[in-house]
């Protein structure tokens, strides 16, 4: 046994030196193998020229490192050894325990629970209690505001209805003693009645009853109304004239009057009535025409 470790050895020997001649090109900083009386030795090239003693690991230093071919360390910067704590972590005896565990903990995180193995997690819901009395009173104030919104646009729609009524409410108009006037609200018209007398009379909005507001001495020929009055010309016995009454609560009807202060009329009777603007034109039987201005 002894001899054949020899032979071993030399043959060792024996391929070392022929496949790393001493006169073989290397690389500045790296180590390589040579032949001594020793037996094997690491040799490392140093640009100090310091030699390295027989049985060390050489280390080389931080500009020793080798350096790419073709790459100017004046503009890319030296290229330094790594600090402790970074590149890739070796495991070993004292930290193979740790790296076991790190392991088997992220197996363990990725593993998902199946069948059995999950526990029961029951939901927890809340019921929740209706008020009744909550939603009645709410159904009640929406009717309310419903009701109120409607009374509000009927009012609106009716005073605009109104409006527009009373800005086309004629104010200059003549009708035959049968046929009625509607002013403001309330319908005017001369009445026959039962002792065979005229009597203008007035019946307010939507009533079924009518007042009388003056009775006519005579025949009326025309119901005129001229800017809130009417004016009624009539025949009496043997003559004429005309009376006023102006739309207004208490007024009296009045015969209508001249400039001179006396009233309109005269002998004969009248055959027709005509409003022209504000002048109410009177024709008798007998062709004379009077002219009262009303205005």
């Amino acid at each position: 046994m002894p001899h054949k470790r020899l032979d071993a050895l030399s043959h060792g020997h024996h391929m070392a030196s022929n496949s790393l001649p001493h006169n073989q090109p290397f690389l500045l900083g790296t180590p390589r193998m040579s032949k001594n009386l020793h037996g094997l030795q690491m040799e490392v090239p140093n640009s100090s020229s310091q030699a390295v003693e027989a049985g060390q690991v050489p280390i080389a230093t931080d500009s020793e490192s080798p350096r790419p071919i073709g790459v100017d360390p004046s503009v890319t910067g030296s290229f330094a050894r790594l600090s402790k704590g970074e590149g890739a972590r070796l495991t070993t005896r004292e930290n193979a325990k740790e790296a076991r565990d790190a392991v088997t903990i992220a197996a363990q995180s990725s593993k998902r629970l199946q069948g059995k193995a999950r526990p029961y997690v029951g939901t927890h819901r809340k019921p929740v209690k209706t008020d009744h009395r909550l939603l009645i009173g709410i159904a009640i104030a929406a009717v309310l505001i419903v009701a109120i919104v409607f009374f509000w646009l009927s009012q609106a729609f009716t005073s605009t209805g109104q409006t527009a009524e009373e800005s086309e409410q004629a104010e200059q108009m003549q009708v035959a003693i049968d046929e009625p006037i509607s002013y403001n609200g309330s319908t005017y018209s001369l009445t026959l009645q039962d002792d065979g007398t005229y009597a203008l009379s007035a019946q307010d909005g939507e009533s079924n009853q009518s007042r009388t507001i003056y009775t006519l001495e005579g025949t009326p020929i025309q119901l005129v109304l001229y800017n809130g009055a009417f004016i009624i010309p009539e025949n009496l016995s043997g003559s004429w004239d005309v009376i006023a009454y102006t739309i207004a609560d208490e007024s009296m009807a009045t015969q209508v009057t001249g400039q001179d202060g006396n009233p309109i009329g005269s002998t004969g009777q009248i055959s027709s009535v005509q409003l022209d603007e504000s002048v109410l034109h009177i024709t008798d039987t007998s062709g004379n025409v009077t002219d009262v201005a009303l205005s």
